[in-house]
């Protein structure tokens, strides 16, 4: 697990490492209004590179690379393979003082909900920076939504 902060140090938002050679994924709508890009991984700081060529913001995905070797990667499964149960990861903040390694929560029954307007996730349409990440899908980006019988709470991350 990984922590988004934004300039002060905050977490603005949790990811996860998907390769040992510091690859993470995290949502766009997390950094999209960040001057610049850090991560907490494992108690350490890290300043991150956006991975323009992997990320879609119309689909709400940021790729990062943070310069670390011999990172844990979580396990990716296909979800065209028949996968009927998820993983949560995260930082939920309320919980973040008692939990600050973050944790899991398993749930099973994944149903297809209905598609839902990227746009309408982003908090904020004004972008003070001029960096790559820093924009905003196209106003009829949709996606495929699915739901799941856990709780959610804001800052996690859905695991893939």
């Amino acid at each position: 697990m990984v922590k988004i902060l934004n300039e002060k140090g905050d977490t603005l938002g949790s990811g996860f490492i998907i390769r040992e050679d510091g690859y993470l994924i995290t949502c766009h709508h997390v950094i999209y209004l960040l001057p610049s890009l850090r991560v907490n991984y494992q108690g350490k700081e890290y300043a991150s590179q956006w991975c323009q060529e992997y990320s879609n913001p119309e689909v709400d995905i940021a790729i990062l690379k943070i310069k670390i070797e011999n990172a844990k990667p979580v396990k990716i499964v296909n979800f065209q393979a028949g996968l009927n149960c998820v993983t949560v990861y995260g930082f939920p903040r309320e919980k973040e003082k008692n939990f600050p390694e973050g944790f899991d929560v398993n749930a099973d029954k994944i149903t297809v909900s209905a598609p839902l307007n990227l746009l309408s996730t982003y908090p904020n349409n004004k972008i003070e920076y001029k960096n790559p990440w820093n924009k905003l899908p196209d106003k009829s980006s949709n996606f495929l939504t699915h739901r799941i019988n856990a709780k959610v709470d804001r800052g996690k991350l859905n695991g893939a």
